[in-house]
């Protein structure tokens, strides 16, 4: 995937985050199916390692997704969500996600006590970090669906 802008040549994309690339062989390994929330750029650096990805935006929260995904990669969704919509967020995330799938990324503005908090009723913690070389706030996270 390259970024086009109208009438130009190639745009390189943005950077993706090194804690996803870190994180990614620790989750599952190609062809595992991917919901990708978020950064196009991801999406080509995880196509680009073999896997299956389908990029989803904030309407994640609206879609049946129904189970189908081994891997959910937030590249900074739920950081951005009120408070109020987080639980919404882990009840669409479980619902995307197979048993035994997970969701991973890096997340801001979340305390891990609210991320254990709020991921409990469906998912397990397998990790949770500070995400190194990211902001103060910055967690890697690794939930596992039950």
């Amino acid at each position: 995937m390259s970024t086009r802008a109208s009438g130009s040549a190639s745009v390189p994309p943005p950077a993706v985050s090194p804690a996803i690339l870190r994180l990614l062989p620790r989750v599952h390994h190609p062809p595992a199916g991917v919901l990708l929330i978020g950064a196009e750029a991801a999406a080509a650096a995880l196509h680009a390692r073999g896997y299956r990805v389908q990029l989803a935006g904030s309407d994640v929260l609206e879609v049946d997704w129904g189970g189908r995904f081994d891997l959910l990669c937030d590249t900074g969704l739920l950081g951005d969500l009120a408070p109020t919509a987080r639980d919404r967020y882990f009840a669409a995330a479980s619902w995307a996600l197979r048993p035994g799938g997970q969701l991973f990324g890096v997340v801001r503005g979340v305390g891990a006590s609210e991320l254990i908090h709020r991921a409990s009723g469906s998912f397990e913690v397998a990790r949770l970090e500070p995400a190194p070389g990211e902001s103060a706030d910055a967690l890697e996270v690794v939930l596992v669906r039950r």
